[in-house]
């Protein structure tokens, strides 16, 4: 017995998916095939540096640009998605002034005459860290904080918020922190000197 299959298919009844077609009349310039359910696709335009974001258990969403989190870059253009990392590596800063901000992945010496305070970044994440050190000079140097903020020196806290703070007491005096909860707790992981808890 011979069995004859006709396919019926022009633009007004398209070929359906299951039977290797789109069930599209036309296509739109520019953009993507995803699958909608077992037997239909559906077209997904992407924009200059989009790609498709996929959602779970659900209609595969439509093309959308990265979001860069902390300490990342994202440049996104026709063609081209550019991810880079923004935070310093490795690099120091002989402070001469006598406030500093610490910025995380930056390492301070404190080269003032007189008392030099650095003071805790409002936003960081796990794992972040930086290093303190007296500098050219004797003046020393304080790590403030901010509302909410501790750091952690073995068994010892700071006083939480302001109030809180460690301090050099002699040249020669450093500290190494990371930070161990997103924003508000650090931890001292290394020091040298007698640092002054408060």
């Amino acid at each position: 017995m011979t069995t004859q299959n006709n396919i019926n298919a022009n633009s007004t009844n398209p070929l359906k998916a299951q039977y290797g077609g789109t069930q599209l009349s036309t296509l739109t310039a520019h953009t993507v095939l995803g699958g909608r359910n077992a037997s239909t696709l559906a077209q997904i335009a992407l924009g200059a540096g989009a790609t498709l974001i996929g959602v779970a258990a659900a209609n595969t969403a439509h093309g959308a640009t990265l979001t860069a989190g902390f300490g990342i870059a994202i440049a996104s253009t026709s063609g081209s998605i550019v991810i880079s990392n923004t935070l310093p590596e490795a690099s120091w800063v002989d402070v001469t002034a006598t406030t500093q901000t610490i910025v995380i992945g930056m390492s301070y010496s404190a080269s003032n005459s007189g008392l030099v305070t650095f003071t805790l970044p409002t936003t960081s994440i796990y794992g972040a860290t930086f290093t303190i050190m007296t500098g050219s000079t004797s003046g020393g140097w304080k790590l403030a904080q901010n509302a909410g903020q501790i750091v952690q020196f073995g068994s010892v806290t700071t006083t939480s918020g302001t109030g809180g703070s460690l301090a050099s007491t002699a040249q020669g005096d450093s500290i190494t922190l990371v930070c161990y909860v997103a924003n508000t707790k650090w931890q001292l992981v290394a020091s040298t000197g007698n640092i002054t808890v408060t």
